[in-house]
């Protein structure tokens, strides 16, 4: 699955990200001709979500080509752009990935569904595993499908969860670091591995399809939906 950036600034960000990992990322993941899409990535949280996404679409084989976007909204407030994407850009399916935080999933449940009636679009559960739900929408005469991927993991001790709660599993899956013996924070662990310690771990998701899907089950289960 590749991925054609909505924005030149994100265009530039995942491309950079993508070469540090390899060459063969970047040139197999993003689009760089002028394409139309049906569906969209929406990154509604962190600064690794960017990276995470490019290794997961590239297990993801098939020759399909999804839009990706990272607004300046955050988490359940990027739903507000959603009659943007499916009334003026004729978007189909819509994925938003966002961090659990310190919220219950049932609680981010509940605020997408309120958000989504607020802004008069009806919808259907169709598909619900843990932390990955998938709605059949309706605004106005247009239907999509919407896809909510919740990221963390409540095996892993952490004041927070977020997307790096799955990147300290992996390094500490790898024996990179120590499992946790008390609660952490995973955004500051990972941000204070060594760079070369993260390229490495970030090599090894890329490199097997296996390990990676172990690490982010919810992020291939819902982007999986849009092959």
């Amino acid at each position: 699955m590749r991925l054609k950036p909505l924005s030149p600034q994100l265009a530039t960000k995942l491309a950079k990200k993508a070469s540090k990992i390899s060459k063969e990322l970047r040139y197999k993941i993003i689009e760089t001709k002028s394409v139309d899409v049906d569906s969209i990535i929406v990154l509604g949280d962190g600064d690794v979500d960017d990276i995470v996404v490019p290794i997961v679409c590239y297990h993801l084989n098939g020759t399909k080509t999804v839009g990706i976007t990272k607004p300046e909204k955050t988490r359940i407030s990027v739903l507000r752009d959603f009659p943007i994407y499916v009334s003026k850009l004729k978007i189909s399916r819509i994925v938003l990935i966002m961090d659990q935080e310190d919220d219950l999933i049932d609680t981010i449940y509940k605020q997408v569904e309120s958000n989504l009636r607020d802004l008069h679009i009806e919808f259907d559960l169709s598909k619900a595993e843990d932390r990955m739900r998938k709605y059949n929408c309706r605004l106005g005469s247009r239907t999509f499908d919407f896809i909510l991927i919740v990221s963390g993991l409540e095996e892993i001790l952490a004041n927070k969860h977020r997307i790096e709660d799955h990147l300290v599993k992996a390094a500490i899956n790898l024996g990179k670091i120590d499992p946790p013996s008390g609660k952490i924070d995973t955004k500051i662990t990972w941000k204070t591995l060594d760079e070369s310690l993260k390229s490495e771990i970030l090599n090894r998701l890329k490199e097997s399809k296996s390990f990676s899907y172990k690490i982010f089950p919810q992020h291939f289960n819902g982007l999986e939906l849009l092959k």
